[in-house]
């Protein structure tokens, strides 16, 4: 099915750009995808909590999507936890379970921070051109925590 699929995407893509590249004006806009992140519930004893790094994730192909960070469990305090990288421009994330302090950052494929910072608790989003990133995020509160992100391509 997920082959099928990115046949489509690419398929659809590939129709739009030549549209572009014709100078048509005659198609149909794209409609902009919402995307909703789901606060993630506060941790709660007898949760799993990781106290390293969970296991990395592997590459996404086509970007709209949301995933939960960690995948499994909750982040113990100045731990770090990456999404899958995805080809998107558009990242969103969710309050910090706990409402507790954290970083994040908006990394590239060669590790480098496209966009970072640091929150008291309140998620964000950031626009950024469109390419190969991953989200990281490290718990500074002191209580464990999780958080969801979603990306598109807008």
């Amino acid at each position: 099915m997920r082959g099928s699929a990115v046949c489509l995407g690419v398929a659809v893509l590939s129709a739009a750009l030549a549209t572009v590249a014709a100078g048509r004006s005659d198609a149909a806009p794209r409609a902009e995808a919402a995307i909703t992140v789901t606060p993630v519930r506060p941790y709660q004893p007898g949760d799993k909590v990781w106290l390293q790094a969970p296991p990395a994730a592997e590459f996404g192909a086509l970007a709209t999507g949301c995933q939960r960070l960690p995948a499994t469990g909750y982040i113990g305090t100045n731990v770090y936890a990456n999404s899958t990288a995805q080809y998107a421009n558009y990242w969103e994330w969710s309050n910090s379970s706990s409402a507790q302090p954290f970083y994040w950052y908006i990394k590239r494929t060669d590790d480098s921070n496209a966009d970072s910072g640091y929150s008291t608790g309140a998620g964000s989003s950031r626009t950024l051109g469109a390419n190969v990133y991953y989200f990281k995020v490290q718990n500074k509160g002191s209580s464990p925590q999780a958080w969801n992100v979603c990306y598109d391509v807008h």
